[in-house]
């Protein structure tokens, strides 16, 4: 079974990140931003994970990618724009 579960934004604009598990085990992240607050606020950290996928480039959406990208290598998806 597959769940989702939120690292931030869920009620807010900003700090957005959803995790999607399989069966407990973090597998996905889709978006993973920041609020471009001062000083600027970030979803809680999120775990390792194989894939990730950015909607749009917006910094609430796409803010903390590279983060991602530097700390755990994971394959990222997006559309060319973004």
């Amino acid at each position: 079974m597959y769940e989702i579960m939120f690292l931030g934004g869920a009620k807010e604009v900003g700090r957005v990140g959803m995790l999607m598990l399989k069966e407990g085990v973090p597998v996905a992240i889709f978006d993973y931003g920041m609020k471009p607050s001062n000083p600027p606020e970030y979803p809680i950290e999120a775990p390792s994970v194989n894939s990730v996928f950015i909607t749009h480039a917006h910094l609430d959406h796409s803010g903390l990618a590279p983060w991602l990208a530097a700390r755990y290598a994971p394959s990222i998806y997006a559309t060319p724009v973004t």
